[in-house]
């Protein structure tokens, strides 16, 4: 089986487009001035079976532990998801090498089948390794048992940002990878997909818009009575483990300037009714107080950033746990990347700072019963 990615690598995928983009960085366009024009370019991605994706090698699925990923042939692809999501468990297709410069985009037609609307992420890399996981693509698969077209402009995606910032070669394509949400809330359902068909962008059409129906009005998020691998991390910055006691011991090694940062997913909460959001935690030994910020995320991937929640965890010199509340009420708006409105009934995600854009700091803290507070109507 295709192993593609463990826990370490996909807190760093994560971290890098919510915690890192904080430093903004600025790129030239790829499709425009990266390519060194004397090089050779491959096969017209339209020309290539006509611009049917499907029309070619079998599309494999990844696999990491405690997940399944399943692919078979049934009147297009069906494919079949357990747990998967947290872990950026890929399903996708070796390409020849093709020219996806000329302003384009992918259009899949599918259905989710299940009881959630799963968010569907595409991603392309070229020849020499480089991928798109700076901003993927992305659409929410609707369950209505509806077939509609879903469109992923390619405009603005060729970015690596992860191991380092780099351009890709638009005109170099030699795999094609759809991700199920990506380091969010596990995914139990399928996904029927009748075609993936590469297109003019000036042919994209709009997609109808369906929200998922509306989060629980507040719920414990983790208690860390079971496993944590719904957990992520910054590589290198954060060891996360369990204690026999059942809380979530994070060692930090100089995190903080990088906004370097943990994270999870969980099952969308109504944030609206719902909007504190209460932890333990313990600050191991009486070294200096870390700021921990935690800012949350709405379904569609945009994040409380505007005015942050934070906390000064103190050395409690009994050495027992503190409880903290982060409260988001009015703070539902993202300012970066760009300005938006974050949606308080379907929050699905959350990433822990510590320090954010400050000193590195260097020590452990313990974190137990994590609770979005139901607020009353």
């Amino acid at each position: 089986m295709f192993k593609y990615i463990n826990i370490g690598l996909l807190g760093i995928l994560l971290s890098l487009k919510d915690c890192a983009s904080f430093e903004k960085v600025e790129f030239t366009d790829p499709a425009d001035a990266y390519r060194d024009t004397t090089k050779e370019v491959g096969i017209p991605a339209l020309k290539y079976n006509n611009g049917d994706m499907m029309d070619g090698p079998v599309w494999w699925t990844g696999s990491n532990p405690g997940e399944e990923l399943t692919l078979e042939q049934k009147d297009g692809y069906y494919i079949r998801f357990k747990n998967v999501g947290p872990k950026y468990t890929p399903f996708g297709q070796g390409l020849p090498g093709l020219d996806f410069s000329n302003n384009l985009a992918v259009k899949v037609k599918c259905v989710a089948e299940g009881e959630d609307m799963p968010m569907l992420c595409l991603q392309l890399d070229d020849v020499n390794g480089y991928q798109t996981n700076a901003k993927r693509p992305s659409q929410r698969i609707a369950n209505d048992g509806k077939m509609r077209d879903y469109y992923f402009t390619l405009k603005g995606a060729w970015v690596q940002s992860w191991p380092t910032a780099h351009a890709v070669d638009p005109a170099a394509i030699n795999k094609i990878m759809f991700f199920v949400n990506p380091g969010a809330s596990a995914y139990n359902g399928a996904i029927k997909i009748k075609e993936i068909k590469v297109v003019p962008a000036d042919s994209v059409k709009e997609t109808e818009k369906i929200k998922p129906p509306a989060g629980r009005p507040g719920a414990i998020i983790d208690d860390f009575s079971g496993d944590i691998g719904a957990w992520w991390t910054t590589d290198k910055f954060f060891k996360i483990s369990k204690t026999e006691s059942g809380q979530l011991k994070v060692d930090i090694a100089g995190a903080g300037p990088g906004y370097e940062c943990i994270g999870r997913g969980f099952k969308a909460i109504n944030f609206g009714k719902a909007y504190k959001l209460k932890a333990k935690i313990r600050l191991e030994g009486t070294g200096d107080a870390p700021e921990v910020r935690i800012d949350i995320k709405d379904v569609d991937g945009y994040t409380c950033n505007a005015k942050p929640a934070t906390n000064r965890i103190i050395p409690n010199p009994d050495g027992t746990m503190k409880e903290y509340t982060f409260s988001y009420k009015g703070r539902f708006l993202q300012t970066y990347p760009d300005m938006h409105e974050v949606d308080p009934e379907r929050i699905t995600d959350f990433v822990i700072f510590i320090n954010p854009g400050k000193a590195p700091f260097t020590g452990t803290i313990y974190i137990d019963d994590i609770e979005a507070v139901y607020q009353g109507e």
